[in-house]
């Protein structure tokens, strides 16, 4: 072979080995860019009733300086969650959480906020699945619960101490919530909570005592 011909050879082999190079990186970028573009996060609620839920609390007694278990409590609480689904079928969503960024309160005649942040909202399951989730098939993020004991709570990942999360009394709150991924972010999701401050077992009659709706997505 010539200098010529195998200078030619190598160049060739090179010009092949960046252009698979620049291939792989420009894959990478935009490969991602185009998943990131088709993932659809929508939000919607199909269980305006809220999902009944046995639940046993841990009694305990104190007999002098020891401290036992003494049975439990048999109660039960109502979860109104938030349906999450991804519209694209082929391009998951990774890293999925519904975050609460503010509550507002009716009282007095009118609205005032009472909480802003940003706290993630429990997953259903979060026990067994971890979070946040990877959204294929749809996912439920508990929003709040009422429990047998009469008290209406909000669900979040994490406590915050500036945070009202419990309701004894009949109330009425807005809630401001978004859905984050890896892929994309959200509009705000606004969430009506009117609650009477009664509990019933049977969902038919529970249904008169709470309402729970989308009120607007941005």
């Amino acid at each position: 072979m010539t200098e010529t011909a195998k200078f030619w050879l190598d160049w060739v082999v090179q010009a092949l080995v960046a252009a698979g190079t620049l291939g792989a990186v420009y894959a990478a970028l935009f490969g991602e860019a185009f998943k990131a573009k088709r993932v659809r996060l929508s939000a919607s609620i199909e269980q305006r009733r809220g999902v009944f839920t046995p639940t046993r609390t841990p009694v305990f007694l104190r007999r002098g300086n020891e401290v036992m278990q003494g049975g439990y409590n048999e109660g039960a609480s109502r979860y109104y969650q938030l349906r999450v689904q991804n519209m694209s079928k082929r391009f998951p969503a990774h890293h999925v959480n519904v975050w609460l960024l503010r509550v507002d309160q009716y009282a007095n005649n009118a609205w005032a906020s009472t909480w802003t942040g940003e706290i993630p909202l429990i997953w259903q399951h979060q026990d067994h699945i971890p979070s946040p989730r990877t959204i294929g098939n749809p996912a439920n993020a508990d929003v709040f619960a009422i429990s047998s004991e009469g008290v209406l709570s909000l669900q979040p990942q994490i406590l915050a101490l500036n945070l009202p999360r419990e309701y004894r009394d009949a109330c009425q709150l807005a809630l401001t919530v978004q859905i984050r991924s890896d892929e994309i972010v959200g509009g705000d999701i606004r969430i009506r909570v009117e609650w009477d401050g009664r509990w019933h077992p049977d969902e038919d009659e529970m249904e008169r005592h709470v309402a729970f709706e989308l009120v607007d997505a941005t």
